[in-house]
């Protein structure tokens, strides 16, 4: 009784406070725990460990209430009319008006106000009426967690999106080169290959090892989806020479920083199995002759003469006719540089066209 006087020091009892509240309306401001129970609730003088807070909307006065007595203000607001004062001391009534504050807290009383159970229809059967409400309650929380989950999930997917957009965007030039190195065509795959290739990119550049599974459906887009190359024997023939033939000129000292890089990449061209435009063999012709120094003169007359298989020379200008060597301009082990004569009658030149050795014959045959 002592601890009670003190309290009373601090704390006004309010009999009827929550009727007063349920009246004026309130604002529930939320709970305080003590840690011990040394609080008071306002409306009933029992001690407390844990404070609920309201607020009268209408004299903007605070009050704390236990637990047990908060429940009474949503008891009478949604149900006055309903229920005696007497029924608000029913533990069953009392737990009913606890799953109401629960649905008046998650903002969910208007939405269903008038789905809401009543007192009036359950003959004073308190018991059912709080089970009732228990039940719509846990419906409400299953739905709001998988609302929850399911914009959770709508989120992850947004910014996974969002990220392989910027990614793709950031990356997307690096990524085509890339595919062009393993000679693949990327206008053969469809969307689940070009993903598949991104995927595979991504695993390489972090350096990780891809497993068999992806290795070999690697191996096969390469097989399957890999550029056909079709080049004229001249072209392609000529690139390969002329850079292992420049190449074997180790001492690149002379060559400025510019030449060096050129080098470098037409070497990764030949290597990949392309073909170097007129423009680079030109080039490469000046470096050749820049790494030479001077200009060696060389007896090439014993290839003078010497006729060149029809295929060859279908292949190099569509007549299916033998050809006949005129004049040499550079040799290497594998062929030569020359100037080629049509045997057909009409005096046809092919000129600065390279010859692989293999493909010259002591005697024409027209």
């Amino acid at each position: 009784m002592a601890e009670l006087k003190k309290f009373n020091t601090k704390h006004e009892i309010h009999i009827k406070l929550c009727l007063t509240l349920a009246k004026h309306g309130f604002k529930f401001l939320g709970t305080w725990d003590l840690g011990v129970v040394e609080g008071f609730c306002q409306e009933c003088g029992h001690l407390i460990r844990y404070e609920q807070n309201f607020v009268d909307v209408q004299t903007k006065d605070e009050y704390i209430l236990g637990s047990i007595c908060m429940f009474k203000i949503y008891i009478l607001s949604h149900w006055r009319g309903q229920i005696s004062e007497s029924d608000l001391e029913n533990k069953h009534l009392q737990r009913a008006g606890k799953w109401l504050w629960i649905i008046h807290r998650d903002g969910y009383l208007n939405k269903m106000d008038e789905m809401l159970p009543q007192p009036k229809d359950y003959d004073n059967n308190f018991k059912k009426l709080a089970d009732d409400l228990k039940v719509i309650v846990l419906k409400i929380r299953a739905e709001i967690k998988r609302e929850i989950e399911e914009e959770k999930r709508k989120e992850k997917s947004r910014k996974l999106l969002k990220e392989e957009v910027e990614y793709k965007k950031e990356h997307e030039q690096d990524i085509l080169r890339w595919i062009d190195s393993h000679n693949i065509n990327i206008n053969k795959c469809n969307d689940w290959e070009r993903n598949f290739l991104e995927t595979i990119y991504k695993i390489e550049i972090k350096g990780l090892i891809l497993s068999e599974k992806q290795n070999n459906k690697f191996n096969m887009i390469k097989n399957e989806k890999g550029i056909q190359q079709v080049v004229e024997i001249n072209q392609n023939f000529g690139s390969i020479v002329i850079v292992n033939e420049v190449s074997k000129k180790v001492d690149y000292s002379e060559l400025n920083e510019w030449e060096k890089e050129f080098m470098e990449s037409i070497t990764q061209q030949v290597d990949a199995g392309r073909v170097l435009s007129q423009k680079q063999m030109e080039k490469l012709d000046k470096i050749d002759e820049k790494l030479s120094n001077i200009k060696e003169i060389e007896d090439y007359s014993d290839y003078i003469g010497k006729g060149v298989k029809s295929w060859l020379i279908n292949d190099l200008s569509g007549i299916w006719m033998s050809g006949t060597v005129k004049s040499v301009k550079k040799e290497t082990d594998a062929a030569i540089l020359c100037n080629v004569m049509v045997e057909d009658g009409s005096e046809l030149i092919l000129e600065e066209v390279w010859i692989p050795k293999s493909q010259l014959i002591d005697e024409v045959n027209l």
